[in-house]
């Protein structure tokens, strides 16, 4: 049996290319209209004070949302749903869901208005550091944005409500519009109005921004109404699914409040650099990229067959599919990783400095980026080897591993930040993603025995001498294009483009010829998700 054979081999294969394919195409454009959005918001507000004002405080929900109760969504309440749908009559699955539903929007409702109501104090405690930056800016867009925690509620049970009934396309679409809608805002209202009323502009945008997270819930209500979800007052704490749900969802807490810890330090730490909370969140948004359009793609073939092999103890095969699975992430996270370290300043340059978006901003925000580069690899296998413990039915694993990789990324910022500067928090990040998945691969053995680390390690050898080579041709090429003293767009342009391309002909050939059996691999996966793309179109 060929290696590609073991994922997309089999009946069911084409029903995962196709399902892959939708959330492909679904990721890329969310990831588009997410660069869109940080292009308008860069443009719009610079890289100083106002917008790290304005990043800070629309993370906040974020945090405190996912403190609450983010960390229950997924994991707790969709498990107990799709049981519901498995074992009870639709009319009780019902009138459970729906006074979740309640439950959850009532709770969230309280907690936005405590947050705009305290948002003064909480404002403080997230620029502790640095008091100055405690703006009444900054408490006016969050006592704006709490609100937010109410329609992130909202969606998360409707997603989670849409994914149980397999319906993934709405769920995927609605971060799309939310996106369409913060950059109608900016160039709508707040950049009309910004030089003759700034402080209404200011307002509008704080209330568009909070109206992309309104919509991207209220889009979903349609779907959710066809899926089976009717609208009720119904509202019993002491429902049997409240309650279980409350006793499954403890030992999240502790993981959900390390990591939202590990969130507040971050940006409390990045309020002592002018831009610094900004450039940490568009050199996030950029580093994402690669790992959510391609190696996605990747751990979504091949976690139902890790599921079915999994479940038939099916050892071998899991394993061979596992190993399959590593290398190919890694054979395209290596050299995605090469290129953003090489190509960073011309990649933010081109996308991001526009208006008030000035070089000082496309210098930070590329350091950052390319300080991120460095995560890449660990936080691709990370999030595989988490997908792997899941077929395996054992979400306790991964959980503990956060917990305790958390506390060595709060040690390494404080201890790396004297030296780095903010670049210290991504190399933070991927000394934690390294420990991580030392142990998780440490684990793994023990629970299933040896997964071919040899075979493993080889593969990764060759890619990095292929990447290396290929970094060498996209610097050279970008070197020879920097020469030609062109506009400045037109050759940021070309530098991106055409050292980029000259990068991938050096890597895919240099893999050809040191017998990189991947390439084959992620030739024929994204040729059969080419195939679903136009059997769905």
């Amino acid at each position: 049996m060929q290696n590609d054979d073991i994922v997309l081999g089999g009946a069911k294969a084409p029903s995962i290319a196709k399902s892959t394919a939708k959330m492909s195409v679904a990721t890329t454009a969310s990831q588009v209209t997410g660069f869109l959005r940080s292009m308008a918001l860069a443009y719009a507000l610079g890289r100083g004070l106002l917008n790290d004002t304005f990043s800070t405080a629309n993370v906040m929900p974020n945090i405190i949302f996912e403190l609450v109760m983010g960390g229950i969504m997924g994991s707790v309440i969709v498990p107990v749903y799709v049981q519901y749908l498995a074992e009870k009559r639709d009319d009780e699955t019902r009138h459970m869901i729906s006074n979740l539903t309640n439950i959850v929007l009532v709770l969230a409702f309280a907690l936005s208005v405590i947050g705009s109501i305290f948002s003064p104090f909480l404002v403080h405690l997230m620029t502790i550091r640095e008091p100055s930056k405690g703006t009444a800016t900054m408490i006016m867009f969050f006592r704006v944005f709490a609100f937010q925690i109410m329609f992130y509620a909202m969606a998360g049970v409707f997603s989670g409500v849409l994914n149980s009934h397999r319906k993934f396309t709405m769920p995927m679409a609605a971060p799309i519009l939310n996106n369409v809608v913060v950059i109608a805002t900016v160039f709508g209202l707040y950049l009309p109005y910004s030089a003759t009323n700034p402080q209404l502009a200011l307002l509008m945008l704080a209330i568009g921004t909070t109206m992309g997270v309104v919509v991207m819930a209220l889009v979903q209500i349609p779907t959710v109404i066809k899926a089976g979800l009717r609208p009720s007052f119904a509202l019993n704490f002491r429902h049997p699914a409240v309650k279980k749900i409350a006793i499954l969802g403890l030992p999240m807490l502790g993981f959900t409040v390390t990591v939202q810890l590990n969130n507040y330090i971050i940006y409390m730490l990045l309020q002592s650099y002018l831009g610094g909370a900004m450039a940490y969140q568009n050199a996030l948004a950029f580093f994402r990229l690669p790992y959510a359009i391609f190696a996605v793609s990747i751990a979504t073939a091949i976690f139902p067959e890790l599921s079915r092999f999994g479940n038939a103890n099916d050892l071998s095969s899991f394993k061979k599919t596992l190993s399959l699975g590593l290398r190919s992430t890694t054979f395209i996270v290596i050299p995605a990783a090469v290129y953003i370290a090489i190509m960073a300043e011309p990649i933010i340059g081109l996308t991001l400095q526009h208006g008030k978006f000035d070089n000082v901003g496309t210098e930070i925000t590329a350091a950052m980026l390319t300080s991120f580069s460095a995560a890449l690899v660990s936080f691709s296998l990370y999030n595989m080897l988490t997908r792997v413990y899941y077929s395996l039915q054992d979400t306790k694993t991964p959980m503990i591993i956060g917990v305790v990789s958390v506390p060595l990324q709060i040690a390494s910022s404080f201890l790396l930040i004297g030296s780095f500067g903010m670049t210290a928090l991504p190399l933070a990040y991927a000394l934690a993603l390294s420990f991580g998945v030392v142990i998780q691969l440490y684990i793994l053995k023990r629970k299933i025995g040896s997964i071919g680390a040899s075979i493993i390690l080889r593969a990764v050898v060759r890619q990095v001498a292929a990447a290396a080579v290929a970094g060498l041709v996209i610097y050279m090429t970008d070197y020879a294009i920097q020469s030609l003293a062109l506009p400045r767009m037109l050759g940021l342009a070309l530098e991106i483009t055409v050292a980029g391309a000259a990068g991938v002909i050096a890597y895919l050939g240099l893999a050809l010829l040191l017998g990189v059996e991947e390439v084959d691999f992620v030739k024929r996966l994204m040729r059969r998700f080419l195939r679903a793309k136009v059997t769905e179109t």
